[in-house]
Order: structure tokens, then C-alpha cells, then sequence
């Protein structure tokens, strides 16, 4: 190591003290906490709202019986049952896969600095996306398979 060397190393080895020195630990914690109080209210935001909404379609289905008896109509056994859902089209689901795979695949590489190669920290983090990638695609030969053979 010659005289330069030294000199930056010292000037690394000071700033890094500084900045050591002026972290406040509160603060830290704090981030995290209320980081970690987010998520979990968000996470019972979604719960309450997928609740509410299956209520009211129970709602509205029971609105829809009360209807059709009050006007003597027949009721649909499906009604009763509840097995009036919809198909959904594995051509539509396999296409909303596929796009979520592939905007993953793009999101993880680009915070894994955009790169493939050794210099990459997390090579394996964009790869994740072809979970979702592959089932798409599996839905989609599904679904052009059932729509060729009935």
C-alpha cells in the first residue's frame, strides 16, 4: 500500500465513523414499526373488504329470491345453490398470468441493478416471476386445447 492508499482508507474509515456516530437507533426502530403497523392494516383492510363484498352478493342474492317469490316465478335450482358462478376462461386467466409473470420478471431484475451477470447481488430473484409465468401458459394450451376438442 503506498502513501494515496493510506490517505483514502483513512478518509473511508472517518466517514464511516461519522456516519456511525449520527444513526439513531429511535428512528430506526420507529420506520419499522410503523412499516410493520402498515402492512398489517393494510392486510386487514383487504380481509374486511373481501368480507363486505361476499356479504353483499349474498345480499343481493337473497334481494333476488325475495323478488322472484313475490312475483311467483320459478327459481333457479342454481340460485338456491349458489352454483351460479361464472366460468372463467382459462384463455383470459392463462393471458392475466403470463402478464403478471413477465412484469415481475422485469420488476425483480430491474432492482437487482438490471444485470444477469456475477455482478448481480440476487441473480435468482427474477426467476421467481416464471412461477406465474408458466402457469399462464399452462392455462392458455389449456384453454386452446378445450376450445379444439370441445
Amino acid at each position: 500500500m503506498d502513501q494515496s492508499d493510506e490517505k483514502v482508507l483513512a478518509a473511508l474509515n472517518q466517514t464511516l465513523n461519522q456516519a456511525l456516530t449520527h444513526v439513531d437507533a429511535t428512528s430506526i426502530v420507529n420506520h419499522a414499526l410503523y412499516t410493520g403497523i402498515a402492512f398489517w392494516v393494510m392486510i386487514g383492510a383487504v380481509i374486511i373488504t373481501a368480507i363486505y363484498f361476499r356479504h353483499q352478493g349474498r345480499m343481493a342474492r337473497t334481494r333476488l329470491l325475495q323478488t322472484l317469490a313475490e312475483k311467483g316465478q320459478p327459481i333457479p335450482a342454481g340460485l338456491l345453490n349458489g352454483d351460479l358462478k361464472t366460468k372463467t376462461n382459462p384463455i383470459a386467466r392463462g393471458i392475466v398470468l403470463i402478464s403478471v409473470g413477465l412484469a415481475a420478471i422485469l420488476f425483480l431484475w430491474a432492482i437487482t441493478s438490471g444485470t444477469f451477470g456475477e455482478k448481480a447481488p440476487d441473480t435468482w430473484l427474477p426467476f421467481l416471476g416464471a412461477f406465474p409465468l408458466f402457469i399462464g401458459i399452462a392455462y392458455l394450451a389449456i384453454g386452446l386445447y378445450q376450445r379444439r376438442h370441445g
